[in-house]
């Protein structure tokens, strides 16, 4: 036990004195690492951040504006029509009108009986994809005195002969002579209007006319 209060004193002074220094050097070690801290950050922040994309494992369904729905539907509609009416064949029908067919027109009261003959072949020679045959019969059909019934049904079988033999420019000048008529007497559907009328174009662009 320490006697002499003076040295008492000095004791207790060295002791305070010593734990001054080890705060001050405390603080000093910490407000350096803390502005090593500091400038580390500012370093990250000025270095642009590359962090991996997080991909989730489901996604939300993303709803298709109407618009776009509606202008792909359409799109896929007129492809769809397009390849019906450039790939489908024409219609020939094998039968006559209601009112040829009721017997007001029968052949012998015709005045040629052979222009007759060269209709029904001419048609049949159509049908069976025979187009050398029936445009020389179909022609003479055009020019003979029958009913004009028989003469647009003609043309007709004609535009789509011509179309057969790969001559788009026959098949669509005979074709502007049935659209131009508005007496025109022999019913063609507005579906074989628009084939005839797409598969002339077509064989005008990438066709090779064999006239």
């Amino acid at each position: 036990m320490i006697s002499n209060p003076e040295f008492a004193r000095e004791v207790e002074f060295m002791q305070q004195a010593d734990s001054v220094i080890d705060d001050f050097l405390l603080a000093e070690m910490v407000g350096e690492i803390h502005a090593e801290k500091v400038q580390e950050w500012k370093d990250a922040e000025a270095e642009p951040a590359k962090e991996t994309p997080v991909i989730p494992l489901h996604r939300e369904p993303q709803q298709v504006p109407w618009w776009k729905w509606s202008a792909g539907t359409a799109a896929a509609v007129t492809i769809a029509f397009t390849s019906y009416i450039t790939l489908s064949p024409i219609q020939v029908q094998d039968t006559l009108s209601q009112t040829l067919r009721g017997g007001d027109a029968s052949i012998s009261e015709q005045p040629s009986r052979i222009c007759f003959e060269n209709f029904y072949a001419g048609r049949s020679f159509v049908m069976t994809q025979q187009p050398s045959q029936a445009i020389p019969r179909l022609q003479q059909v055009i020019d003979c005195e029958v009913r004009p019934y028989f003469k647009d049904a003609s043309k007709w079988y004609l535009t789509v002969a011509y179309l057969q033999a790969n001559q788009p420019k026959e098949a669509e000048t005979i074709y502007q002579e049935i659209t131009e008529n508005p007496d025109f007497s022999y019913d063609i559907t507005w579906l074989d209007k628009q084939k005839i009328s797409w598969q002339i174009r077509i064989a005008k662009w990438f066709g090779k006319d064999e006239a």
